[in-house]
């Protein structure tokens, strides 16, 4: 399926891309600036290639979030197993009702799904065809797992939103069936039995809303289970739900604890959820709550820790490498305005898309095989300009020798007869290119790290790792731009020197950090090109006797410098230096970084008023990529929301609300007699007055139908601007309206 096809998708982010035929400079869409240099079906191509990318950082930013989550995932888990055990503030009047909030701040709100995941375990595939379920037909007990543990904790979990709460009934009802209701086909791989479903006759049932049902039915499962689960309901959306008539669900709740082990697990994006608790709800029914609280990582070390895991990671290869202008960015936005993972994510997917509006970064992903390599070279070929090949020439030997200057040629590109230089060896070339990107890429990730590890051990020692005379030190994303735009050589150096101060016991700590460092290495190519550094620490730490500084006569002698500091800090330098290279160096470097690229920081900082006036009074430049539907800018041909605001424009500071529908309606005229089908051919007369005859009344019901559909259609533009906050309503004059704005940005 062509990428394009996921424009036509409303469940999806639209992400605008607009085709070559179709320019627009008035549009905040990414434009792409070259058109002629591009592959042939190009377009697709390069969205092909955004996709991919983005894919891949995506998915790496979600298993760094969950890394990240996994110990507050653990600990809620923990707090829900451990609600109703003994240990839990024995000898109290009253058992408490358990309440886990789990504070999400910075918007990820994956925390929750993992901690459900974990207390609802479902049987493999495999195991449910060993026959787990009863053979007795559908409706049946469930048997459980031979292969689960016992002692196990397992949970039932019920999710209530805000909808579901309109008052104590509904919310009430939305709890018990939540539980009571799990049957069918969705529920077959539960490790937990659940009770036979039966058909329930109102005249003898209890009421969905009563408590009573749920014992019931717990009563039910509690045989069918050695050890019963508890029973976790999952509030969504926490602040939204209506204070009055959530304390009267935690009283009823608490009233039935523990023969019915109830959990409440709360989905909260308040900083601080007992803050937002006391504040409304009242102390009789905090009371009743014995409440647990978990925050998620948030703010700067979350927005710090997601860049540097996804792009100055060694073990992790991006596709795009983020330049110091995007980063400078993310800074500062992160300090000033929100460090939020969604506007993370944000910021990255619109630098993803900025990146590939380039013809070249058709080559990111590079040529896998020798059929790759064939089949671009064939799309080449077919290319009506040949811009692009000399793009790529230029480039490669142009940033080979810039302005004439004599500058050592990398290895793939010595020897080669540019004269008769073919298309595949031309790719052939850019592939070895991105090869030895990916390389240097590799080492500068490497010595990033390696630079962290000895800032990370240093702050821990107490020593200042910033060489600034006011103290502060950059943030990391700051240093993680000044290592792109290699300007860092003044902080290696303040840190070498730090190093070579070292006593022996402070070093060998040191190098056994950088050697766990090399180590943990996962890429087997990186590994083993860090041989010789390895071996280096391990020569090191073993001529390092580390001291105890046991009697007090010791301590000075154990606090020296160390004899290795000197050597040590010289292969620190050294490799350090060696690896912090920039990668502007390289040929075709812009085709895997984003470089000095500037950030469009109008796309998430937009003018919203601004925009919105100038959309309503000339729509036909927001859709101006969809010329079929605007040919014009008349305003008979604007849609209705226009055409009243336009009018709208044109009144005082008081307006009738029927003088405006008047003038509304007059538009709507015009707009029916140029819409208005052709004549039919012409009859005879005999013929036009039997069909006069006919028609009569329906030309009334016509009238009646037309004057309707104006009414209509005046009140939903009216509707329309009312919401956008245009209209302000007097209180007085119930057919008069305010203006809201009242100057003409034509």
């Amino acid at each position: 399926m062509s990428p394009t096809s996921d424009l036509d998708d409303p469940t999806k982010t639209c992400v605008y891309l607009p085709k070559p035929s179709s320019p627009s400079n008035n549009t905040r869409s990414i434009q792409v600036r070259a058109p002629k240099r591009r592959l042939n079906h190009g377009y697709d191509v390069q969205l092909e290639a955004y996709e991919v990318a983005w894919s891949r950082c995506l998915k790496r930013v979600q298993a760094v979030v969950r890394e990240l989550q996994a110990p507050i995932v653990s600990a809620v888990k923990t707090s829900i197993d451990d609600a109703y055990s003994k240990d839990v503030l024995t000898g109290l009047p009253y058992t408490e009702l358990p309440v886990v909030a789990v504070s999400a701040p910075g918007g990820s709100r994956s925390v929750i799904s993992d901690v459900v995941a974990l207390l609802e375990p479902r049987r493999t595939r495999e195991g449910l065809q060993r026959g787990e379920e009863s053979t007795q037909g559908k409706g049946k007990a469930r048997m459980v797992e031979e292969d689960d543990e016992p002692t196990q904790t397992h949970s039932l979990v019920a999710h209530i939103r805000p909808g579901d709460c309109s008052n104590i009934s509904n919310a009430m009802r939305a709890i018990i069936l939540g539980f009571v209701d799990r049957h069918g086909e969705e529920e077959d791989g539960l490790v937990v039995q659940l009770p036979v479903a039966t058909k329930r006759r109102p005249a003898t049932s209890l009421a969905m809303f009563d408590i009573v049902l749920l014992k019931t039915w717990y009563r039910a499962l509690s045989q069918l289970n050695p050890q019963p689960p508890q029973l976790v309901v999952v509030l969504h959306n926490f602040e939204q739900l209506d204070p009055s008539v959530m304390q009267d669900v935690f009283y009823i709740c608490s009233k039935n604890i523990p023969h019915l082990p109830l959990v409440f697990l709360l989905d909260s994006s308040a900083p601080s959820t007992m803050t937002n608790l006391h504040a409304a709800y009242s102390r009789a029914t905090i009371a009743l709550l014995r409440v647990s609280v978990h925050t998620t990582p948030s703010g700067l070390d979350l927005a710090n820790s997601v860049i540097e895991k996804v792009f100055f990671d060694p073990d992790f290869e991006p596709d795009v490498v983020l330049g110091f202008a995007a980063l400078d960015f993310m800074a500062e936005f992160s300090s000033r305005h929100t460090a939020s993972l969604d506007a993370i994510l944000t910021m990255l997917q619109i630098i993803h898309i900025r990146h590939f509006e380039s013809p070249l970064t058709s080559f990111v992903r590079g040529f896998d095989s020798e059929a790759a390599l064939q089949e671009t070279a064939t799309r080449i070929r077919q290319t009506s300009s040949f811009s692009l090949i000399d793009s790529l020439l230029t480039r490669l030997w142009g940033e080979s020798a810039p302005d004439g200057l004599s500058k050592e040629l990398p290895e793939y590109l010595k020897g080669i007869p540019w004269s008769d230089l073919s298309l595949e060896a031309l790719l052939s070339l850019l592939n070895s290119a991105r090869n030895d990107f990916c390389k240097r890429a590799a080492h500068l990730r490497l010595g990033y790290q390696l630079v962290r590890v000895v800032q990370r051990f240093m702050r821990a020692q107490g020593y200042k790792t910033s060489p600034s005379v006011n103290g502060q030190e950059d943030s990391e994303l700051t240093f993680m731009s000044r290592t792109m735009r290699g300007r860092v050589g003044r902080d290696v150096k303040h840190l070498a020197l730090m190093v070579r101060k070292l006593h022996d016991n402070q070093l060998n700590a040191l190098l056994g950090e950088m050697y766990s460092l090399f180590f943990r290495l996962q890429n087997t190519e990186v590994r083993q090109s860090e041989t010789g550094a390895r071996e280096f620490l391990v020569q090191a730490r073993a001529n390092i006797t580390p001291q105890n500084a046991t009697l007090p006569e010791d301590i000075h002698e154990a606090k020296k410098a160390s004899a290795m500091g000197p050597s040590v800090s010289e292969w620190f330098l050294s490799y350090v230096e060696d690896r912090l290279t920039t990668l502007d160096q390289q040929p075709l470097w812009e085709i895997w970084s984003t470089g000095v690229t500037t950030f469009p920081s109008e796309l998430i900082n937009p003018a919203p008023r601004i925009t919105m006036v100038n959309a309503l009074l000339h729509p036909s430049d927001v859709v101006k990529a969809h010329r079929t539907l605007y040919a014009s800018s008349e305003l008979w041909e604007l849609p209705d929301t226009s055409i009243l605001f336009k009018r709208y424009m044109e009144a005082g500071r008081l307006i009738n609300v029927y003088d405006l529908y008047e003038s509304f309606a007059v538009v709507l005229e015009t707009q029916k007699e140029k819409r208005a089908v052709p004549a039919t051919p012409k009859r005879s007369e005999k013929g036009k007055k039997k069909i006069a005859e006919e028609d009569e009344e329906p030309q009334i019901d016509d009238e009646e139908k037309w004057t309707l559909e104006v009414h209509a259609r005046f009140m939903r533009a009216l509707h329309e601007l009312d919401y956008m906050g245009f209209v302000k309503h007097t209180g007085r004059k119930p057919d008069h309206i305010f203006k809201t704005v009242y100057d003409v940005p034509d």
